[in-house]
């Protein structure tokens, strides 16, 4: 019996070889067993694992755009902004209880930038219009579990300079008077829409030879131009600001005289006419603008050639303006059609709310557009 029983001890290496298929049946329920015990408790830790996975304790703070705890550093050009996000958390979760949150963003200096709003989570650092350095600093404090609790995130800031973005001459385009000169100024603006001292900048003529052009200075924020023939070209400023240059071009050209004439005036029934001389030069109606001034107010009108060059009698309408209390409007006559100014041209000024006031002194005048000169001036009451 002894022998027997020794003989199905199943814990045998040499009994499982030479078992039987119906002795290995009768094996395997333990084997099974076993395994399944083996499994759950592996599946138990991994479950625990997943439900109760290791967390950072106490409080800890992360700055965003980095997503880390910082110092970060930020490069942004002058004027622009950008938007910084802090998040708190406690034991490793999102702090929600913001009732015991309290965050404060500041600057180091005014002058680096604006935080708004300097008080939340989120704010908007915009840049201020100086190139320079400096720091923006996120206090987090909260208090649980009856204790306060701190955290500070860094973030350097450096605010690229501003970079000059426009240059402008001022008129930008003009004819002159031969022998006459002409002020032309320059202006400049940088990327944050400041003005940029204009000392530095270079004025050049093109176009004219040199024999026949005086500038008064070759540097600096205007220039007085004078030419000595007729012709056309270009007057240019030039300045350079950190690494960007700009040239800015003016057209000009020069012309022996500009035309004058004379004007007489009769009443009309709701205004006043004027009727035209001669010019003592050729002068096209697109070459003048006519302005009407009580003394303290003043309105005007762009003419325009097309308007009167029909080849026949034109009359054209140039529109209703106000003129302190008086509506007041223009139309011009060109006898001829041939969009010029002759003998005999007619400018009638109406109103249609009253009647001109005796008792001021109106002043019409015609300005010659291509060098601002005025053509003819005549006071009426």
């Amino acid at each position: 019996m002894s022998e027997k029983s020794s003989s199905k001890d199943i814990g045998s290496e040499a009994e499982k070889r030479h078992a039987t298929p119906k002795e290995r049946k009768k094996m395997n329920p333990l084997v099974v067993e076993i395994a399944a015990v083996v499994l759950i408790l592996l599946l138990g830790a991994t479950i625990a694992y997943m439900i109760s996975p290791s967390k950072e304790k106490g409080f800890s703070v992360i700055i965003y755009p980095s997503g880390g705890p910082g110092p970060i550093s930020v490069y942004l050009d002058a004027g622009m902004n950008i938007t910084l996000v802090v998040k708190a958390t406690w034991n490793g979760d999102d702090v929600t209880d913001t009732e015991n949150l309290t965050i404060e963003w500041t600057a180091d200096n005014a002058t680096l930038g604006t935080l708004e709003p300097n008080s939340t989570a989120m704010t908007v650092f915009t840049a201020g219009h100086v190139g320079m350095s400096g720091v923006i600093t996120c206090n987090v404090t909260y208090v649980a579990e009856g204790a306060s609790h701190n955290a500070l995130v860094v973030v350097n800031i450096q605010v690229l300079p501003p970079t000059l973005t426009s240059l402008t001459i001022t008129p930008e385009s003009r004819v002159l008077i031969m022998n006459r000169p002409q002020v032309f100024s320059a202006e400049a603006m940088n990327s944050v829409g400041d003005a940029i001292s204009c000392d530095a900048v270079t004025w050049t003529v093109w176009g004219i030879p040199a024999t026949n052009y005086t500038l008064s200075n070759t540097t600096g924020s205007s220039v007085e131009l004078s030419i000595n023939v007729t012709g056309s070209g270009t007057v240019n400023a030039t300045l350079t600001y950190g690494n960007v240059s700009i040239t800015a071009r003016a057209t000009i050209g020069a012309i022996e005289d500009y035309p004058r004439m004379t004007l007489t005036r009769s009443h009309i029934t709701d205004g006043r006419m004027f009727t035209c001389s001669d010019p003592t030069l050729p002068l096209l109606w697109g070459d003048v603008i006519v302005y009407l001034t009580d003394g303290v107010n003043t309105v005007n009108w762009t003419l325009s050639t097309d308007d009167l060059n029909n080849g026949s009698y034109s009359v054209h309408g140039y529109g209703s303006q106000v003129l302190g209390t008086l509506v007041v409007s223009l139309n011009v006559i060109d006898m001829t059609g041939n969009g010029a100014v002759n003998a005999s041209d007619v400018l009638t000024v109406t109103t249609s709310n009253g009647k001109f006031n005796p008792a001021k002194s109106y002043v019409l005048t015609l300005v010659y557009v291509p060098t601002m000169d005025t053509i003819v001036s005549m006071t009426f009451a």
